[in-house]
């Protein structure tokens, strides 16, 4: 009588109505509803997972099989629609199903969806606020004190009403004072998981064991259990199915619209999707200007192709003459590098003369000198070319500077002290440009400088045109370094004597 009364109530084409209520002559009560011909969503979603199933996939017809499954799917979304509309209605009259399972659905011969089994439905319930407290942080005291059930998946008349496998934690706990519509959300989101993977979100003979997975939200994840499940259907599920009531869809109708939008191909509450997926939801809304990108893109395309393959002419091209340009370099390396050879035992060669002729014993005799100064003399040419050809090389430079200064002791021993003085002002014009330019290694810098103190030191000794004492030459000496440090400094400007 008590679903009679309840259903009497709720004129909903998702509500099997009732015909007549009344009582017999023996005061037994009766009531009259439609007789429902079809199938119960329990069994719809067995025989549409049994046809899925790879047993019963045959591989000659796999491109149909997919898209009547895909219809057949889709369908059953569309039920479970009408199902979440149903309960909305109920609710906004203040009646609770509390018994909300796949076996309670029942689908018509002609598409309809029908809501059964109201029998333990709860009703005068005013829309309170879902509670924020999730029953999986219960202190294992409070879990303990949870009645146990006397059968497994069967309706229980007292504290605790329902199916264990779809009712709620708060309907585990027997929490009268908190079941209200997020409850019977909570049902729809488990008969959504069971429609999703064949099979309940909890499972086990231990009943015990069954209220504490409720309790806690231990449920398998969908796509764990079936990896085609699409992302966003998993996530309404999980979100349906919060152990904590306010986490909830705050409503049936809620829960209805974002399965709409997901068979509409649109976004959803519960999931984010990938910003590919919102990229294609968005060109497929605005054709003509995914075909204009479309053809941007691929003119963009061609384009380069073309500008890569000139590009890639351009660069054979380069490569070539680098190849060429290499081996003209490696050429030229080569023979720059037989020229410095070659530049190098000349400049040994002449070393060598210089030496031999400046330490012949028999040259340094006073009736050998001038021919002594000839064979000298024939060595300035040479140095002067290798200053040409390195007219930075310092080593060279000093060279040159010596064999003026050896020439100059030869006229100055000869009493030729004005040749002298010129062979030695030309030694210190060499010396002072090596001593002036900048080096790091300082040992170089302080030889010329001795080299330019030696000098003055000949001139000075010349310019007597006798030899002096050691304290005349000290005087000329220190002279000699004040002029020298000028003459570095740019004060004074080397002159003849």
């Amino acid at each position: 009588m008590v679903e009679a009364e309840v259903t009497g109530r709720l004129e909903h084409p998702g509500v099997v109505p009732v015909y007549s209520l009344g009582s017999k002559q023996d005061g037994l009560p009766f009531y009259a509803m439609r007789f429902i011909r079809g199938e119960s969503l329990s069994r719809a979603i067995h025989n549409y997972h049994a046809q899925t199933s790879p047993e019963t996939s045959n591989s000659n017809s796999d491109q149909k099989t997919d898209s009547s499954r895909q219809i057949r799917f889709r369908k059953l979304l569309q039920n479970f629609v009408s199902v979440c509309n149903t309960l909305h209605y109920a609710h906004d009259r203040g009646v609770i199903h509390r018994d909300i399972k796949p076996e309670n659905i029942m689908i018509g011969s002609f598409g309809e969806t029908l809501v059964v089994d109201w029998g333990i439905a709860k009703t005068g319930v005013e829309n309170s606020q879902p509670s924020s407290q999730d029953p999986a942080l219960l202190s294992e005291t409070d879990k303990n004190l949870i009645p146990e059930l006397t059968s497994n998946e069967t309706t229980r008349q007292g504290d605790i009403m329902g199916t264990p496998s779809y009712m709620s934690p708060e309907q585990i706990l027997g929490w009268q004072d908190r079941i209200n519509p997020s409850s019977d959300v909570y049902s729809l989101g488990a008969t959504l998981y069971t429609l999703l993977t064949g099979k309940p979100p909890y499972y086990t003979a231990n009943f015990d064991e069954l209220f504490l997975q409720v309790l806690e939200g231990k449920v398998e994840p969908p796509r764990k259990v079936k990896p085609s499940i699409p992302p966003a259907l998993e996530a309404i599920t999980l979100k349906a199915m919060s152990t904590t009531q306010s986490q909830r869809f705050n409503s049936s109708l809620e829960l209805a619209n974002d399965i709409e939008a997901w068979l509409a191909d649109e976004p959803t509450t519960a999931y984010r999707d990938p910003l590919w997926q919102r990229v294609k939801r968005w060109l497929k809304r605005h054709p003509a200007i995914a075909a204009a990108t479309a053809a941007s893109v691929a003119l963009t395309i061609v384009s380069l192709i073309v500008g890569l393959a000139i590009v890639g002419g351009f660069n054979r091209k380069l490569e070539k003459s680098n190849e060429q340009l290499a081996t003209a370099n490696s050429l030229a390396n080569s023979e720059k590098s037989r020229a410095e050879n070659n530049f190098k035992i000349a400049q040994s060669a002449v070393d060598k003369y210089l030496s031999q002729v400046s330490g012949d014993p028999t040259l340094a005799s006073p009736s050998f000198l001038e021919i002594r100064s000839s064979l000298l003399k024939t060595a300035l040419p040479f140095y002067e070319e290798f200053l040409k050809q390195n007219p930075g090389d310092n080593q060279l430079a000093t060279d040159r500077g010596k064999a003026l200064m050896r020439l100059g002791n030869i006229w100055k021993l000869s009493s030729e002290n004005e040749k002298a003085i010129q062979h030695y002002e030309q030694a210190i014009e060499l010396f002072t440009e090596v001593a002036s330019r900048p080096t790091t290694d300082r040992s170089k810098s302080d030889m010329a400088m001795l080299d330019l103190q030696g000098c003055w030191l000949e001139i000075a000794s010349a310019q007597s045109g006798t030899d002096q004492d050691a304290n005349s030459i000290s005087g000329s000496t220190n002279r000699n370094k004040k002029i020298l440090r000028q003459l570095l400094s740019g004060s004074v400007k080397l002159k003849r004597p």
